[in-house]
């Protein structure tokens, strides 16, 4: 049988507590051997059971592309209208962090001041005050990344907090991303979701979709693409277009 590992001491709990949200499980276990044997993944665990975060370790977007992949990232994009997700193929990273790196040095180009960090990466409270300030009016992620250089979802994650504040100070809630505008990164109810799934069921193209339903076009493509793909594993398809979602019929 497996022999179980000893219970965590209180020493070494003091020492995540210490160490563990400015050095990381690395450092933790540099400081005490104990710790080195128990391993980085068990430390992490633990570590959230204490409700202790992982440090930042970079105070860049772009940290992960070099600054020439990131020119090209910017040509690719803007020349040659390239999409980010082929764009992170090609250069080995998620679509996130392309598009990240992208609106990273284009808050530099168009002469906006990128957010102020301290040395663990996180946001100085003037900038995040800053942020908050982009948020009570409603402006899009899209643009305050570009404003501030913050990815979409350290964003997020100020949003759901802030929300959280002002709903406990019986405060109203922040106004919608985009002022309630369906911009294409919107999000938009389930209901909205399946009449755009219902209309492509019925054979509508996607210009009259999004104009009977007010969605974007880019909107109603993804859905569209996600339909497509689970009625392919039923073995069905959209009306007028094949297993792919190729049109094959127009009306």
């Amino acid at each position: 049988m497996r022999k179980a590992r000893p219970a965590w001491t209180t020493h070494e709990k003091n020492v995540l507590v210490r160490h563990f949200e400015s050095e990381g499980a690395e450092g933790c276990m540099t400081r005490m051997k104990k710790l080195e044997a128990r391993g980085a993944l068990a430390i992490k665990q633990v570590a959230r059971k204490l409700g202790l975060k992982e440090p930042r370790r970079h105070n860049s977007l772009i940290y992960r592309l070099t600054p020439d992949q990131v020119e090209e990232v910017i040509r690719l994009h803007d020349e040659e209208k390239i999409g980010f997700k082929p764009i992170g193929q090609r250069f080995g990273v998620c679509e996130s962090t392309a598009a990240n790196a992208y609106l990273a040095a284009m808050c530099v180009r168009r002469g906006y001041r990128p957010a102020q960090r301290d040395e663990n990466g996180h946001l100085l409270p003037d900038e995040i005050e800053r942020l908050r300030a982009f948020l009570r009016k409603g402006t899009k992620p899209r643009d305050i990344q570009i404003y501030m250089a913050i990815s979409a979802g350290a964003i997020s994650n100020e949003r759901r907090q802030y929300n959280a504040e002002l709903k406990a100070k019986g405060k109203r809630p922040l106004p919608p991303p985009g002022g309630g505008e369906r911009y294409s990164g919107a999000k938009i109810p389930k209901e909205t979701t399946r009449l755009v799934e219902q209309l492509y069921l019925e054979g509508i193209a996607t210009p009259k979709v999004s104009e009977r339903t007010g969605v974007s076009k880019t909107h109603c493509l993804r859905v569209r693409a996600k339909l497509i793909r689970r009625l392919k594993r039923k073995g069905e398809c959209l009306p007028g277009c094949d297993a792919a979602g190729k049109r094959l019929t127009y009306d």
